[in-house]
């Protein structure tokens, strides 16, 4: 199986291939069709003042950062959510605001013993440059679990407010 080796013909490590079927995981979540992108409020120039985006469960935080030789690097699954971001947001015409940004995120469908923090400090870095130009734009950030069953998988709701 060519998935199972690298570019030198070396197999893969486990790790790696956890890595690499939780990337694949998160294109089909945003493949879809059940992502979407809302402006509730705009400004009187056009820009976007409240942002509403539903979106797969971003990576936990244990998931979204790899160490090789010393070094942390965002991993196959923290690259993968970041593009698929990207995506969305363009194709809905969303602009980075200077503006300081209020972020509340409600999770739907979270696993059980499953860290609500976690999955909340990925979503400044997959929003970096997409929404917000820098991550300290984010002032007031909040995650609730909504503790639900649903059949849909788990995803979160994303509301983004300008100070």
């Amino acid at each position: 199986n060519p998935d199972k080796l690298t570019k030198t013909g070396k197999p893969r490590s486990a790790e790696t291939l956890r890595q690499l079927r939780l990337a694949e995981n998160i294109k089909l979540d945003f493949e879809d069709g059940l992502t979407s992108v809302e402006i509730l409020a705009k400004n009187p120039f056009g820009f976007w003042r409240h942002l509403r985006l539903r979106v797969p469960m971003p990576p936990s935080v244990n998931q979204w950062t790899r160490v090789w030789r010393g070094k942390a690097h965002a991993s196959h699954a923290a690259k993968t959510y970041i593009d698929c971001m990207a995506k969305l947001l363009a194709k809905a015409k969303i602009n980075p605001t200077y503006d300081k940004v209020k972020i509340e995120v409600r999770l739907y469908g979270l696993p059980p013993r499953s860290d609500v923090d976690g999955r909340n400090k990925c979503l400044p870095d997959a929003l970096q440059g997409l929404v917000v130009f820098d991550d300290v734009q984010f002032r007031d950030q909040r995650a609730v679990d909504m503790n639900t069953d649903i059949k849909y998988g788990s995803y979160c709701i994303i509301d983004l407010k300008t100070l």
